[in-house]
């Protein structure tokens, strides 16, 4: 992710919703900025940030593991949100 703003400005309580299909088990996941958190209830990863600076340009790595299931559907990809 990158503050495509000026870098003398910054975003405060950010928050990424990365959408995680219904299957997932565990999360494990490493932010280098802000915290991250698997919620099930939202069925997605939320990353928040409380500050985020202009030209800033922040990673995070995430390793989902999925359940068992004997139906196989296909995972439509929603958009992730900000």
């Amino acid at each position: 992710m990158k503050g495509i703003f000026d870098k003398n400005l910054n975003a405060t309580n950010v928050v990424v919703k990365i959408p995680a299909p219904k299957q997932t088990a565990s999360v494990s996941m490493n932010p280098l900025v802000g915290r991250a958190k698997y919620e099930p209830e939202h069925g997605a990863i939320m990353w928040r940030i409380k500050t985020f600076q202009g030209e800033l340009e922040c990673f995070l790595q995430c390793e989902v593991l999925l359940s068992s299931s004997l139906q196989d559907k296909p995972w439509t990809k929603p958009p992730i949100s900000l």
